[in-house]
């Protein structure tokens, strides 16, 4: 095996922030729409895979990061991360299950945190800004709701596997201690600063064993150097210019809500506010949103973004025609108002739903504008697009009017 560097995630804005903390570093990092890699993307420094498995039946998760998990095996990948979730959504233990499958790991390590985005684990619990997971908006998400917040009786109740919690009493252990509390391979560890990810690291990297790292995008920042692996180049940021930017959102999480609300306060901004009923029954006008787009050419920031309504029901069937009726919108702006070509996308399924639409084969990553926010350029469309990718529960209510300053402003904020 090489000494490259494989993620594998269950999401496409998971696998955008976590691969983005390698670009960062010079390693050539993009991410594959699609399940199946091409033979120029397996040539990065690292290789990234979405598998598009939060929200599956916890078997086709298991296939699907198996399936992944093996390419990479095949491509020489050495060093392997599984991505999960910093809210801990998703089929974590099973794809935790599919990777140890392959690699044959002596331990796998499970870091979660994120803390320059509010995600903690204290004791093996885990904490959104100070609040315990399951009191928080992630409980009730539609799809995978988070009802337990220590993480080995999640990993328990998913696949019956034991995991330890490590605090930073047992990481500060002499090394003859540290390797003697390991009698479980599933080890769960606290963070509650930046530095810990680094102690973590090299304790576990002194024991010598052969290791799955698993984690959000908090932990993987700080693997590469800690493994010695070497940037090809230092990667340059493009040069690029924005016509108009669309934002795109297909469900408001409290925070996106008031990232769209502080947004809508721009200049030269147009808000397409959709109502779920009118998408659901497909009785959207395209054609009077279009038309008002055109007559109005000064607009540099469309918003496009579902209205938040308790009174329709939430299930996966639901979310997903919501997601895919955004997603045609999107695809109708862009084919009909061609200086669009810079896309804000926020929450997994919208983005990757929107990508799919527009027949994106690949995102390449280059920097990072804030925690949680990479950017890249979309390959596969008929022109360049240049994205913004967030995750739905992250960033400040700035966030957005930053990303879309970012974008416009060519690289610059103002």
């Amino acid at each position: 095996m090489n000494n490259k560097i494989g993620i594998i995630a269950d999401d496409f804005t998971g696998s955008n922030d976590s691969g983005v903390q390698l670009a960062k570093m010079g390693l050539r990092t993009s991410v594959g729409i699609h399940l199946e890699v091409d033979k120029e993307m397996a040539n990065n420094d690292v290789l990234v895979i979405d598998t598009n498995s939060r929200s599956l039946k916890s078997s086709e998760a298991y296939t699907r990061v198996l399936r992944a998990a093996q390419y990479m095996f095949r491509s020489g990948v050495s060093h392997i991360y599984k991505k999960i979730d910093s809210t801990l959504r998703g089929n974590i233990g099973i794809e935790l299950l599919a990777v140890e499958k392959v690699y044959e790991p002596d331990i796998v390590v499970i870091v979660p945190a994120f803390p320059k985005l509010g995600r903690m684990t204290k004791e093996g619990h885990h904490y959104i800004n100070g609040e315990i997971i399951t009191e928080t908006e992630f409980s009730k998400d539609p799809i995978t709701p988070v009802d337990m917040s220590y993480i080995p009786d999640l990993l328990f109740k998913q696949v019956k596997k034991k995991a330890i919690v490590f605090n930073s009493e047992i990481i500060r252990k002499t090394n003859e201690e540290f390797i003697q509390s390991i009698h479980e391979n599933w080890i769960v560890c606290d963070v509650e600063k930046e530095s810990d990810f680094t102690e973590i690291i090299d304790k576990f990297l002194k024991t010598g064993l052969k290791i799955v790292w698993a984690g959000s995008a908090g932990l993987i920042e700080y693997l590469p150097s800690r493994l010695g692996l070497e940037t090809s180049h230092l990667i340059e940021m493009p040069k690029y210019s924005i016509g108009k930017t669309l934002a795109i959102s297909g469900s408001l999480s409290s925070v996106t809500k008031k990232q769209i609300h502080e947004a809508e306060r721009m200049s030269k901004t147009y808000s397409i506010k959709v109502d779920v009923l009118e998408l659901l029954r497909h009785s959207i006008d395209m054609d009077t949103i279009l038309n008002k787009i055109h007559n109005h050419p000064d607009i540099d920031h469309i918003l496009l973004y579902v209205e938040s309504n308790e009174r329709y029901p939430h299930d996966q069937e639901i979310s997903k025609r919501i997601v895919e009726g955004i997603a045609e919108m999107a695809l109708a702006i862009c084919e009909n108002i061609e200086s669009v070509n810079g896309l804000f996308l926020t929450g997994g399924d919208t983005a990757k739903a929107v990508c799919l639409k527009l027949g994106i084969d690949e995102m390449i990553l280059f920097t990072e504008i804030e925690a949680g926010l990479p950017f890249g350029k979309l390959l596969g469309y008929k022109r360049d697009l240049w994205a913004v990718t967030k995750a739905g529960g992250f960033g400040t209510k700035y966030t957005l009017k930053h990303a879309l300053h970012f974008l416009k402003d060519s690289g610059t904020d103002d």
